[in-house]
């Protein structure tokens, strides 16, 4: 943010510098960091809090909230911002070639059919059953109808590990 300010929206939040994906430096620089891994010879890619990232806020928040907070845009101010975050996962995708990417904290409908596996749910400890119960086996109960119509659904149900008290 330092370096590159141009690169940045700064939200009247004041909490951080955002990099702005549709702008052109930014894409550039986001294509460069995929192929980098790439070349690095890694085959799965799991790309998280894009989300947040984008938004200040994680996707069970972001109803009605998305463009709430104040006077910004992105350096496009054409485009919606699904257009925008589907660019951003397409971007990510196309980077990646045959590696398989993994969208975490991801706008699940806007990555279907562009990421080879989704996380459906939030993430569990597998140490507190309940936040398990709640962020796992619901995400099964309610999402996992979504596995391989959609996506790879990746319910991270880290519970099965041993660590809960079963």
């Amino acid at each position: 943010e330092e370096s590159h300010p141009q690169w940045c929206i700064k939200k009247d939040s004041g909490r951080k510098w955002l990099l702005d994906p549709t702008h052109p430096e930014v894409k550039e620089y986001l294509r460069q960091t995929v192929r980098r891994i790439r070349e690095w010879g890694y085959e799965l890619i799991k790309h998280d809090y894009s989300t947040f990232d984008l938004f200040e806020r994680y996707g069970f928040s972001l109803n009605g909230m998305i463009t709430s907070d104040g006077d910004w845009h992105f350096y496009d101010n054409t485009k919606t911002n699904a257009e925008i975050t589907k660019e951003l996962y397409r971007l990510i995708q196309d980077e990646a070639g045959s590696a398989v990417v993994i969208g975490c904290n991801t706008v699940s409908h806007l990555c279907a059919g562009i990421h080879a596996v989704n996380r459906i749910g939030d993430d569990t400890s597998g140490r507190v059953w309940e936040q398990t119960r709640k962020m796992g086996v619901n995400t099964l109960a309610f999402r996992l109808v979504q596995n391989n119509a959609f996506f790879g659904a990746d319910a991270d149900c880290v519970g099965i590990l041993g660590l809960i008290d079963w």
